[in-house]
Formats: structure tokens, C-alpha cells, sequence
């Protein structure tokens, strides 16, 4: 429907499927291809029914640059992220959007080697911790935290801070 069609090509000496669909226009991009034993889908994939992993899932972590302290959770751009704080007043910032309910991770906070001007200030209101309580954040040269979360609306996360690995 809606103009578009789809074009199934195999080559049984590769053993490759790709499935390429064509837009009304005639352009063309190939969203999902079958190698050997990797899948590969080059846009988003929804599955009706459960999903099976009998591996590891692996993740990968989006890196978020703060600007003038102020660090930007963007979470339709992945699900974990490592943010890398500068020696200043720092802060979060969660973007939430409705395709993110049900979604959870975990975002990696690195203290800078440096922290003579380096404070945090509390979370943001979208972002709900237990009984309400403000987090005492770690502010020692090098620490490591996490903050996990899960999206229970589009504007409202449940977190919850871990401080002081090392």
C-alpha cells in the first residue's frame, strides 16, 4: 500500500537475502539484509511476539558532551551513555519522548581529574527518585556513577544513583 513496493533478491551461491524497498519515487534502500548468519537491519525493528536471545545483546554507549555544564540525556538516541563532567556547576538534562516508554539503561557519570569549581546540581523534575529524595552526588576527582532508569511515561523516569565506584 502507499505506493510502495517491495523487491526480494537471493543469490543462493552467497547465501545472501537482501530486501530492498523502492518508494514511490523509485529510490530505493535496503533495510534489511541476510548474510550467512548476520542479520543486519538498517532501520528501526518492531517485533510482534517475544524475541529470543540465546547470546549476549550487545549494547552500545553514546557519549554526551556537556555545554556550559549542562548535559543533554537525549534517550531516542540510545539507551546508555557515558558523560564526561568538566570542572564546573553540572547538570542533566533528560529529553523524553513518547517511543521511549518502556525503555531502560543506564547513564555513566565520570568526575573530571580536576574538581576545584566541579558541583552538581539536582536532577531535573522528569527524572523521579526513590520517595523523592535529592541525590548526594559524588564530586571526587575521577569517581565514577551511574544513574539507571527506566521510562515509565513520556514525561517521567524512575532512577536511581550509585556513586563511588572505583
Amino acid at each position: 500500500g502507499g505506493g510502495s513496493q517491495a523487491v526480494i533478491a537471493g543469490t543462493v551461491n552467497t547465501q545472501a537475502i537482501a530486501i530492498e524497498v523502492l518508494d514511490s519515487g523509485g529510490s530505493s534502500s535496503r533495510p534489511l539484509v541476510v548474510n550467512d548468519s548476520t542479520v543486519s537491519v538498517a532501520t528501526d525493528l518492531s517485533v510482534t511476539g517475544s524475541a529470543q536471545v540465546t547470546q549476549n545483546l550487545r549494547r552500545t554507549i553514546t557519549t554526551v558532551t556537556p555545554s556550559s555544564g549542562v548535559s543533554t540525556i537525549d534517550l531516542t538516541a540510545n539507551d546508555n551513555f557515558v558523560v564526561n563532567l568538566t570542572n564546573e556547576s553540572s547538570s542533566l538534562v533528560m529529553t523524553i519522548a513518547s517511543e521511549n516508554v518502556g525503555q531502560s539503561g543506564v547513564i555513566i557519570l565520570k568526575n573530571p581529574s580536576s574538581v576545584g569549581s566541579f558541583s552538581m546540581a539536582a536532577l531535573p523534575s522528569n527524572m523521579l527518585t526513590p520517595a523523592g529524595a535529592s541525590v548526594n552526588f559524588t564530586t571526587s576527582a575521577n569517581d565514577t556513577s551511574i544513574i539507571s532508569y527506566v521510562v515509565i511515561s513520556s514525561t517521567q523516569a524512575l532512577v536511581n544513583y550509585v556513586g563511588d565506584f572505583s
